[in-house]
């Protein structure tokens, strides 16, 4: 993958999880709705911020941000413990553009201009969609930076 998760922990928060059949000594299932803290999770915690890392289950195993995975298109800079946004991959859509999910992990963090500007290259550039709870953004004037602040604050 070429980066590390280290204390970012947004793993820990974005992802639903729905495994009943789950255990771990003593532990029976775990189920948390999407965009809520794991029971596991200990955020800012050097090295794993998952205190059950090497037992978490399936959905936990299988999630990955887009920071993690692509270090040539995503920015240092757009860390989600640091621009405190999440990028996640999503659904390729009908016509053949990828859908992104977009979870703002701090009130008001997609209203930074940079993290604009920086969707509104990557759509231009790589023909991307966003996905904000159940309402996909497409096209120029729905990621112009003042429109999509005015939207975002609503």
């Amino acid at each position: 993958m070429g980066r590390e998760c280290g204390s970012c922990a947004a793993c820990c928060k974005v992802p639903e999880i729905e495994e009943p059949d789950w255990s771990m000594e003593g532990e029976e299932g775990l189920m948390k709705a999407p965009f809520t803290w794991c029971r596991f999770a200990r955020p800012g915690y050097e090295g794993s911020c998952c205190s059950i890392y090497a037992h978490r289950p399936k959905t936990c195993v299988d999630f990955t941000c887009m920071w993690l995975t692509n270090p040539r298109t995503m920015p240092e800079w757009l860390r989600p413990n640091r621009s405190h946004v999440c990028f996640v991959a999503d659904e390729i859509l009908e016509d053949g553009r990828k859908g992104v999910q977009v979870w703002e992990m701090v009130p008001g963090a997609l209203s930074q201009r940079r993290i604009v500007e920086w969707m509104k290259q990557a759509q231009d550039r790589n023909g991307l969609v966003f996905k904000f709870g159940n309402i996909w953004k497409v096209g120029e004037a729905d990621l112009d930076p003042e429109k999509f602040v005015d939207v975002m604050e609503v």
